[in-house]
C-alpha cells in the first residue's frame, strides 16, 4: 500500500502542531490544502477514465479533451470533472432526471 506524499505531509504538520500546542490553526489550514488537492486529483482521474471509456481513447487524450472543453467554455476543470462524474452516475442509476450535459467531448 502506497501512502500519498501530500497526505503524509499534512499528517506530519498536524502531529507537530499537536505536540507543540501552537500553530494548530495554521496546521489545519495546511492539511486542508493538501486534502483538497488530493480530492481534485482523484476527481480528475475518475473523469478522465469516464471520458476515456466513452470515446475509446487513452487517458492522456481524455484529459486533453477535458482541458479543451475547459478552455473553450471558460469553466474550471473541477466543474467539468464534477459534471462528467454526475452524468455518469445518473446514467448508471438510470435516473429519470439527468443533470444537464453541457459538454460534448468531440475533437
Amino acid at each position: 500500500m502506497l501512502i500519498d506524499a501530500k497526505l503524509l505531509a499534512a499528517d506530519r504538520a498536524l502531529d507537530q502542531a499537536w505536540r507543540g500546542g501552537v500553530g494548530v490553526a495554521k496546521a489545519v489550514t495546511h492539511a486542508k490544502k493538501f486534502t483538497e488537492s488530493f480530492r481534485f486529483d482523484v476527481m480528475m482521474k475518475d473523469a478522465t477514465s469516464i471520458v476515456s471509456a466513452h470515446h475509446s481513447c487513452t487517458s492522456d487524450e481524455a484529459l486533453s479533451r477535458i482541458v479543451f472543453v475547459s478552455q473553450h467554455t471558460n469553466r474550471r476543470l473541477r466543474d467539468i470533472a464534477q459534471g462528467v462524474i454526475a452524468a455518469e452516475a445518473a446514467d448508471g442509476q438510470a435516473l429519470a432526471v439527468h443533470p444537464p450535459r453541457l459538454y460534448r467531448f468531440t475533437l
